[in-house]
């Protein structure tokens, strides 16, 4: 690896190109680029129902609010990332101000190179209350089951080939982890 020599500015030439100087206004020139890229696409939300909207850019899911039920919380209103709660608040209008300001900044999730043909989001056709799945086209890509021997918090569970990845309180926000995740 190349060491980088800064000579102090009294016995630098004139002709020599400042590399640095160079380097730092391609970085600047590309976070530019990629922050214009990022602000073109609009953010649309979508309601499910009061207490659960997912909110896209383009065709993909990137974040999903969401409501708390527990007793005695005073920020009910989530947003969830892939599964994980990233934010709280005290309105959803709040949440949807964090995810709006983190997405324009490029702070909302890890960034991950975008596919070249964003897929189809899966649809949940529900069988019963208690039994859901979730198609892309013809093929079944999740099974969402209420969990009737569990007697904690967790009693939806997403199932892919019979092994559970995704535990949460409701099913709507098991239909959007596999929304965000497939």
């Amino acid at each position: 690896m190349r060491s980088l020599i800064i000579k102090p500015a009294r016995f630098r030439s004139s002709t020599a190109p400042d590399n640095q100087a160079t380097v730092r206004a391609e970085l600047d020139h590309f976070i530019a680029d990629q922050a214009q890229a990022i602000t073109n696409v609009p953010l649309t939300t979508v309601e499910i129902n009061f207490y659960h909207h997912e909110v896209y850019c383009g065709k993909e899911l990137i974040a999903y609010i969401a409501y708390d039920h527990d007793e005695f919380v005073t920020q009910p209103w989530l947003v969830m990332v892939n599964g994980k709660e990233e934010f709280r608040d005290t309105t959803p209008n709040r949440c949807q101000r964090f995810i709006e300001w983190h997405h324009k900044d490029g702070t909302l999730r890890e960034t991950f190179p975008a596919p070249f043909k964003v897929p189809e989001v899966p649809r949940i056709l529900e069988i019963s209350f208690y039994d859901q799945e979730a198609f892309v086209g013809d093929e079944l890509v999740a099974s969402i089951s209420y969990d009737h021997d569990n007697y904690q918090n967790l009693y939806w569970r997403v199932l892919v080939n019979n092994v559970e990845i995704f535990r949460d309180l409701r099913a709507t926000r098991c239909h959007s982890y596999i929304k965000q995740q497939y």
